[in-house]
């Protein structure tokens, strides 16, 4: 069955294509289960099943992964496989050492829908090929989010094996304890193109720091025995009991290895890290899939960071490290390489701290809290393939009560105006939990500048926590402006802002705000007002407005100004991080005018909660977390620029979610 295509390949094959080592793909931390299972068949379709561990249990993640047949060059196109009445496309493709080729991709938002509904239990989906024959069969493992398990890591390997020999290392977040029954570390492989008939045999050989668990895996009891529906893998109606025998090959069958296995027996007890190795002398089969299932503790697999301790609490006020260990695929400490923490959920969500990693591999970082709560921490960092690695969740418990912390925003930031003219000043004042406090005198200041000390009486904020003052100044230069608010004894003090004051005799043509930051995708709206010689604003003025450098350099166009403000405005979106410099150019009572140059920076994701560069569930969540929070303006969770967080908002970053599971 599987000689015949041996033979006629090695006739026509004279170079082998480059393959990859097997490497971690995604590993999830959590209370979770996994299930996976394979199915390999030379007719259209069969099923491939999940096993559902309790009711309260949801999808966390489904992926879908194949092989074509061995020896034959064969790759799957697009759509050659369909899964649950969906047609397939992988996203990740790596040749294998015997001439054929391995596929995964990410099909959670399909499963989802119909797993989390369905009872405890055995759920079936249907799997068809086309060219049936030319692939030898699929794997679906599927990660539960399931509250009765206990924590768990699973790290889920993909790739191809080197027939020559392939390891990679397991460091555990804290020591191996045997004596705890829920202590859990199984493995689980995926092989296409293994044949076990007797005297036909495919040998693979396992080792756990150098321990031989087998020398069988690689049958096709996921299949059947013949080429197109070679496949086995560990799973639904496996064993992690390890063979008895592990120096047998096929005497046994192809389900004496049924490719799950029990590596707690040779791991020490207290052991911190361990290595697997494999190697394939017969030089035939090919080994795409592992999955290193944990119990009881937490583990980084193959190169990766995770962060410890997993759970910590101080009171409120003090300081709480994470440290975060980065490692290569053999486990040797990496120095040098940034680390990024952040908060991604808690009384402190966003905030983020980036260490370097010492010589021990090791980048650590320091958290306080003025807030009572359980912050959930997350690490991240570049790994040598320029692929963002993500660690454990770690959570920081912060005792007591909060001390009341405020934020108070002056805007604008930046602007500008003729002497002469008037100019407003807000300030937002609002209190840790984001509630806008009323009643509160404020206070506004010139600090340098033209016309140095208080702008006039105090202000008290309104139910909106918003204080206003207008003022204006008759001469030019520029002022360093701050506000200052009393809550009982705290004097709180704003961020200081800029305004220059221009000298009129001349038309004027001036850019506000003169300096902003927006995420990207996000908006800026620029405005230009006009001014005769008089200082007076003049209406029905052409202005045009153009990007000088910047991401989005060209014309935005040309607008005229409007009564009664003698102002005109042009509204843009980025794609792209950069700054844009803006200038605009008008004809103000026959005299051709051109303003001060403005600039808009942009930063940062709309939607992008979580700072890590795409939109998924986990900003969506943090942004129904922050509901009727207000916020300064350009936060990312502000997806409809109002300065405030609502129920829109989410709908709109859910919209823009790229990722799979982001409709909640």
């Amino acid at each position: 069955m599987k000689r015949l295509p041996v033979i006629m390949m090695a006739l026509a094959v004279t170079t082998a294509p480059v393959w990859g080592s097997l490497t971690p793909k995604v590993t999830h931390y959590g209370n979770i289960r996994l299930s996976i299972d394979g199915a390999g068949t030379n007719a259209f379709s069969r099923t491939i099943r999940v096993n559902k561990p309790s009711a309260g249990a949801t999808v966390r993640a489904a992926y879908l992964l194949a092989a074509s047949t061995g020896y034959t060059g064969a790759t799957i196109a697009n759509g050659q496989i369909t899964f649950a009445g969906f047609s397939i496309s992988f996203t990740d493709v790596v040749p294998s050492s015997i001439q054929s080729w391995n596929y995964w991709t990410d099909v959670t938002s399909i499963v989802r829908p119909t797993l989390n509904a369905a009872a405890p239990g055995i759920t079936s989906f249907i799997i068809s090929e086309q060219n049936t024959s030319n692939i030898d069969g699929e794997i679906l493992a599927v990660v539960w989010d399931d509250p009765t398990a206990p924590p768990t890591t699973v790290a889920l390997m993909f790739g191809a094996q080197n027939i020559a020999g392939d390891s990679f290392t397991v460091t555990l977040a804290r020591p191996i304890d045997k004596t705890n029954p829920q202590t859990v570390l199984n493995m689980s492989l995926g092989i296409s193109y293994g044949f076990q008939p007797a005297g036909q045999y495919s040998i693979l050989e396992l080792g756990v720091n150098g321990t031989r668990i087998s020398s069988s895996a690689g049958g096709y009891d996921d299949g059947i025995p013949d080429n197109g529906a070679l496949i086995t893998v560990g799973g639904i109606d496996d064993t992690n009991a390890n063979p008895a025998n592990p120096f047998q090959t096929d005497s046994g069958g192809p389900r004496y290895d049924d490719e799950l296995y029990n590596l707690l027996p040779f791991v020490a007890n207290g052991a911190t890290s361990f290595t697997v190795t494999s190697r394939n002398p017969s030089n035939d089969d090919n080994i795409f899939f592992a999955a290193i299932v944990l119990g009881e503790n937490t583990a980084v697999v193959g190169e990766g960071i995770f962060a410890t301790p997993a759970n910590a609490s101080a009171n409120v006020g003090g300081t709480q490290t994470v440290s975060a260990l980065v490692q290569t695929s053999n486990g040797i400490p990496v120095a040098g390489r940034s680390v990024t923490c952040r908060v991604v959920s808690g009384p402190n969500l966003g905030t983020t701290k980036v260490a370097v990693t010492n010589g021990s591999g090791l980048a650590v970082t320091s958290f306080t809290s003025s807030l009572a709560g359980t912050d959930t921490i997350q690490c991240s960092m570049v790994n040598s393939n320029s692929t963002t690695q993500y660690s454990n969740l770690v959570t920081r418990t912060w005792l007591g009560s909060s001390q009341q912390t405020y934020s108070f925003v002056l805007t604008p930031t930046g602007d500008m105006n003729p002497v002469g003219t008037n100019h407003t000043l807000s300030a937002k004042l609002w209190n840790g939990a984001s509630a806008p406090i009323s009643g509160v005198p404020v206070q506004f200041e010139v600090v340098s500048g033209p016309n140095p000390g208080p702008i006039g009486a105090t202000v008290l904020t309104n139910v909106f926590g918003i204080a206003s003052r207008t003022y204006t100044s008759g001469n030019t230069g520029t002022q360093v402006i701050r506000a200052s608010a009393q809550i009982g004894v705290n004097n709180i003090l704003s961020n200081q802002v800029t305004k220059a004051w221009v000298g009129g005799g001349t038309p004027l043509l001036i850019l506000t705000p003169t300096s902003a930051t927006n995420p990207v995708k996000g908006q800026h709206v620029i405005t230009a007002t006009a001014y005769d010689v008089g200082g007076n604003v003049v209406a029905g003025v052409p202005v045009t407005f153009n990007i000088t450098s910047g991401p989005n350099t060209g014309s935005l166009g040309t607008v005229a100004t409007s009564a009664p403000s003698g102002s005109a405005n042009r509204t843009w979106t980025s794609n792209l991080a950069g700054t844009d410099t803006i200038q605009a150019t008008a004809t103000i009572n026959s005299i051709p005018v051109t303003s001060n140059i403005a600039s808009k920076t942009w930063a940062g994701l709309l939607c992008d909660a979580d700072n890590n560069g795409q939109i998924d569930n986990r900003d969506t969540i943090a942004v129904f977390a922050a509901r009727n929070t207000l916020v300064p303006l350009g936060d990312v969770r502000d997806a409809d620029f109002d300065g405030v967080i609502t129920a829109l908002d989410v709908r709109k970053c859910t919209l823009v979610c790229t990722k799979p599971g982001c409709a909640q």
